[in-house]
C-alpha cells in the first residue's frame, strides 16, 4: 500500500508518478513523463482560510486538531 497526498502530488507530478512507478515496479519512460504535461493540477488546500470567518476557521481546525496531526497536517 502506498499513502499519496494529493497536495504532494499537486505540487509535484512527475515526482509522485516516478515513486508510484518504482512502488508498482513499472518502467519510466520520457513518452510517460511528456504526457503528464498535459494536465494541469492544482490544490485548493487554502481555500476554506479564503471562504470562513477567523471564527468559523477556528471552529473547524479545533473539530478537526486530531485528524489534522494524525495526517501530518500540524
Amino acid at each position: 500500500l502506498m499513502d499519496i497526498r494529493y497536495e504532494d502530488f499537486a505540487a509535484d507530478p512527475v515526482g509522485t508518478f516516478k515513486q508510484v512507478t518504482q512502488f508498482c515496479d513499472l518502467p519510466w519512460s520520457d513518452r510517460f513523463e511528456r504526457s503528464l504535461g498535459y494536465f494541469a493540477v492544482s490544490t485548493a488546500n487554502g481555500k476554506w482560510k479564503k471562504d470562513l470567518t477567523a471564527a468559523q476557521q477556528e471552529i473547524l481546525e479545533s473539530v478537526l486538531d486530531e485528524s489534522l496531526t494524525r495526517y501530518g497536517y500540524r
